[in-house]
C-alpha cells in the first residue's frame, strides 16, 4: 500500500476527555459527547447520536485531573462527516472555525 501525505494543517493529539456539542438542526440541541483526538483545528468525538454535516456546533470539552473539571475549552466549528463505529455511536469530525479557547 502507497504513503498517502498527511493532509491535515494541524497535528493531532489523542485526548479522551468529556464534551459537550451544542447545534441547531431544527431545534437547539445537546449531545453529551468524549473526544477522540483533538488538533488546534478541529476534533473527533464519539457521541450516541450523529449530528449532520454542515451543521455549525460549539463544543466545549471538559479538562479533568484526578476527576475533577479542572478547565473548560471551547470553540465553533462545523460537522465535516460523521460515521457509525463498531463500539455503537457515531464519530463525528469538526473543522472549528477558531482554535479552542479557556471557555469563560
Amino acid at each position: 500500500m502507497e504513503h498517502q501525505p498527511e493532509r491535515r494543517r494541524a497535528r493531532r493529539f489523542p485526548l479522551q476527555q468529556s464534551a459537550l456539542v451544542q447545534f441547531n438542526d431544527g431545534t437547539t440541541r445537546e449531545l453529551t459527547a468524549r473526544t477522540e483526538n483533538v488538533s488546534l483545528r478541529g476534533a473527533l468525538v464519539s457521541a450516541p447520536e450523529a449530528i449532520p454535516e454542515g451543521v455549525a456546533v460549539t463544543m466545549k470539552i471538559f479538562l479533568q485531573k484526578n476527576g475533577l473539571h479542572d478547565v473548560a475549552l471551547t470553540a465553533t466549528g462545523k460537522v465535516i462527516y460523521h460515521q457509525p463505529v463498531q463500539s455503537g455511536g457515531f464519530g463525528i469530525a469538526v473543522a472549528f472555525e477558531k482554535p479552542l479557547t479557556t471557555a469563560s
